[in-house]
């Protein structure tokens, strides 16, 4: 019984999560400017939820993928939203689901800023939320996939 009441915890701070990113990713596409309630509130759930899962240095480590972002951030070659982002998402999703969020993100960012670009001639910047959005469906498959079928 706890076992469910703890799995109905985690989706639900999925959930949560899920939404507030959706938010920024809205806000990321409309006025390019991500107001910094929506990381700092991720970060809040992700420290909180670690801390009671007495796991904290495990997610911590997600940290590391991180840092080529802090340094593309000092170099004005990312935004400030989308790094505070993507650390507050890295201490929520630990080392290995960061790295399947950071992968699918650029991934998906670069076909298609590069089709837009094809097409359009543009060299503006583009919001990078909405592909931290992607990403962190894309790391949830797997575990809405087992809830699913289970």
């Amino acid at each position: 019984m706890l076992a469910v009441i703890l799995e109905i915890v985690n989706v639900s701070i999925f959930f949560i999560i899920g939404g507030i990113l959706f938010k920024a990713a809205h806000a990321d596409i409309s006025t390019k400017s991500v107001e910094n309630i929506y990381p700092f509130t991720i970060l809040v759930i992700a420290l909180t939820n670690n801390w009671l899962k007495g796991t904290p240095i495990s997610y911590l480590m997600g940290l590391l993928l991180a840092i080529p972002f802090i340094i593309a951030f000092y170099l004005n070659k990312f935004g400030g939203a989308d790094v505070k982002l993507i650390i507050a998402l890295s201490i929520y999703l630990g080392f290995y689901n960061s790295f399947i969020l950071i992968i699918s993100a650029l991934v998906s960012s670069l076909i298609i800023e590069l089709i837009k670009r094809v097409r359009t001639k543009s060299k503006d910047s583009y919001p990078f939320v909405p592909y931290l959005f992607f990403g962190f469906l894309v790391t949830a498959m797997p575990t809405i996939a087992k809830m699913l079928w289970s």
